[in-house]
């Protein structure tokens, strides 16, 4: 057996805290954030639900801080970052307008450090014009009837910008052929919140007003939602999806609106990827809302 001399253990040594100084949070193993929070218990129609957790690694630093919210249990729910609002405290929050017409909200917190190692917290429901609600557990009565992405190879799997949420067979509507007679067709006026997200910048908001009109016959189109395109798809049970493109002097991506119809209202989520001339990769996140006229 050939034993490394002084010299060649040296070489050795220095190669592994050259790796370190590279890499020092990947030298070592980094624990999984630890999220503590109060559950937010009841919420009025009119004012937005702030949800505060305080977030921390040992060792390490903090990644991201998403708060995802549901409005019902065959919706995709909608997901906004929390802010920092520094020591370690993160804020992030339902808008008002998506408390019209609910009874209650249900809603979870995800951290990821800084090597991608991800946490959350049960799933907790709040009463809108209640008393209070109570914290949950993943799969508990009256739970959401889709499922999380899976936290696998110390990463958060957040597919297609967390917005491909595997929904039950529970499902309303009229299954995942879509087409058929539209029992609520007509046209929602509403407006649409955009996030665009750089890495290492503060995200950008817009809002512009917008409309869907849903035919009789299960189709959902717009020419606002999306400025200055016009986007079509087929009502797919009470869901639909509307893809766009980004195709400017310097930005290219894709941005979808995935909506859902809830008796007299659309609510929804916006997600998509965007790149720039000189290869940054930035996101888009968002929501919207319409009411039928």
């Amino acid at each position: 057996m050939r034993l490394v001399g002084p010299t060649g253990a040296a070489a050795v040594l220095g190669g592994v805290l050259g790796l370190a100084a590279v890499w020092p949070e990947a030298s070592v193993a980094m624990p999984a954030p630890v999220i503590r929070h109060s559950p937010v218990k009841a919420g009025v129609v009119g004012q937005p639900i702030l949800v505060r957790a305080v977030v921390s690694v040992e060792g390490g630093s903090v990644k991201a801080v998403t708060l995802f919210y549901s409005l019902s249990r065959d919706a995709a729910p909608f997901k906004a970052g929390m802010q920092d609002t520094g020591t370690g405290s993160y804020l992030g929050t339902i808008p008002a307008d998506m408390l019209a017409g609910q009874r209650e909200i249900t809603y979870y917190i995800e951290a990821v450090n800084a090597a991608d190692v991800g946490a959350e917290t049960p799933w907790y429901r709040i009463s809108v014009g209640g008393k209070g609600g109570a914290a949950e557990g993943e799969g508990g009565a009256g739970g959401p009837a889709w499922v999380k992405p899976a936290l696998y190879g110390g990463g958060a799997a957040g597919l297609i910008g967390g917005a491909a949420w595997l929904l039950s067979s529970s499902s309303g509507g009229g299954g995942q052929g879509g087409g058929g007679t539209a029992t609520n067709a007509g046209t929602y006026a509403g407006s649409v919140t955009t996030v665009l997200e750089w890495p290492g910048e503060t995200p950008v908001n817009t809002s512009h007003a917008m409309t869907i009109e849903v035919t009789s016959t299960g189709e959902v189109r717009s020419d606002t939602i999306q400025e200055g395109q016009y986007l079509m798809a087929p009502l797919s049970g009470s869901g639909f999806s509307l893809v766009g493109t980004i195709d400017e002097s310097d930005l290219t991506g894709v941005i979808r609106y995935t909506g859902t119809l809830l008796d007299d209202r659309v609510v929804g989520s916006v997600d998509g990827t965007v790149r720039s001339d000189s290869g940054a990769q930035g996101s888009y996140s968002g929501t919207f809302h319409a009411v039928r006229q």
